[in-house]
């Protein structure tokens, strides 16, 4: 084994190959000729473990011996799959992206070492298996929603170890054309709160003593934005100099909003305005919005402290899926409701068509605000 300088801290021969760690991340790569094109090839093997590399490299030689490389027979574990994948995507892929397929891989392979212990190879997961996997999480209580998600997570895998040449077809085809079905359950129009409720839970909160609830609900019913933009703003996010102070919301710090080439600059209402002037006052550095542990608000526990207020202000939790997204959904009808423009709503919340905006708009407010308008036509 040689040490180089650069590039590579380790390589060696094995076979038609020669393998190369990379020093920057430490993933194995082999480099080799192509029995057909006689073109050198460069293949990340992503993996950081040596023992895996001679493995994946096994099989490369012999598919250059029996002159069949690049010939997809799925014979690849999936698990080695689902890590080549991760290794390939690691630097392209936002962290909700990667915990959402994460997530459905862990679901899919849990359910295999326990169901169906001999799949184990790409190849042997067939139509039929698929489909048992979506009865069995439907069984499990998970929503026909949810089992859509780890249907589409689990085709965006396959699909790229389709054009890697690591199998023939996607499995989880749920195309026009492909053999598996999804639920496509609609979400129908959004739900979201009355200026009432907005009110009772404001109150509440204060009521409780759980300024951080209040805090998150003011700002986002104000502001529009997303979870995740307003537990990730801090003191360089806010713009206190002009003539309305504003909030930037952009990547910074090695966060990055759902586009990362979004700019979005969000007015502060007043009381936003007193919200965060106390809470930079507080937090002068990092994170201006942090649990009682000091660390980022977890949209979940956070989401179960909201909801914990519900039947003390008279909403029907059951009944109604409310959740924090829907203080945006709040936010777009106040604007609408006050004469603002579409063009103007979309730069504040990101939205890139006004039809998203409109879509919003039809939200489930309790009254038909439809009917309201034709009013105006008498």
């Amino acid at each position: 084994m040689v040490t180089t300088g650069k590039r590579f801290s380790h390589t060696f021969r094995h076979g038609h190959l020669r393998l190369r760690k990379y020093c920057s991340s430490g993933i194995w790569q082999a480099k080799y000729r192509h029995p057909v094109t006689n073109l050198y090839v460069e293949s990340s093997l992503g993996t950081t473990e040596k023992s895996d590399a001679i493995r994946y490299a096994d099989d490369l030689n012999r598919q250059i011996v029996n002159r069949t490389l690049g010939v997809a027979d799925g014979k690849i574990l999936i698990k080695d799959l689902f890590r080549r994948f991760f290794a390939a995507k690691d630097m392209h892929l936002k962290f909700e992206s990667q915990k959402r397929i994460r997530s459905a891989y862990h679901n899919l392979t849990r359910w295999l070492d326990a169901s169906h212990p001999l799949v184990v190879e790409a190849r042997h997961l067939t139509a039929e298996i698929i489909r048992e996997f979506q009865s069995h999480r439907v069984e499990l209580g998970r929503s026909r929603r949810t089992v859509d998600n780890d249907i589409t997570n689990l085709f965006t895998v396959f699909a790229w170890a389709k054009r890697e040449g690591m199998v023939g077809e996607n499995p989880f085809n749920y195309s026009r054309h492909g053999t598996i079905d999804l639920f496509d359950v609609s979400d129908g129009d959004p739900d979201t709160y009355s200026p009432a409720e907005y009110s009772k839970l404001v109150a509440e909160a204060m009521n409780t003593g759980d300024e951080l609830t209040r805090d998150l609900i003011v700002v986002l019913a104000d502001t529009g934005m997303r979870f995740g933009e307003l537990t990730h703003l801090t003191a360089e996010s806010l713009f206190w100099g002009a003539p309305m102070p504003y909030i930037d919301i952009r990547a910074r710090n090695g966060w990055s909003p759902k586009d990362p080439r979004e700019v979005k600059q969000v007015p502060m209402t007043p009381e936003v305005q007193e919200i965060l002037r106390r809470r930079q006052r507080k937090f002068p550095k990092g994170l201006l919005f942090r649990n009682s542990a000091g660390n980022e608000v977890a949209q979940n526990h956070s989401r179960e402290r909201l909801q914990r207020l519900f039947p003390k202000v008279g909403i029907d939790g059951d009944k109604r899926r409310l959740h924090w997204h829907s203080w945006r959904n709040y936010f777009v009808i106040r604007c609408l409701d006050r004469g603002i423009r579409v063009d103007i709503i979309m730069q504040w919340t990101g939205h890139d068509t006004a039809s998203m905006v409109l879509h919003y708009a039809r939200a489930k407010t309790g009254n038909n605000v439809a009917f309201e308008e034709a009013k105006k036509l008498f």
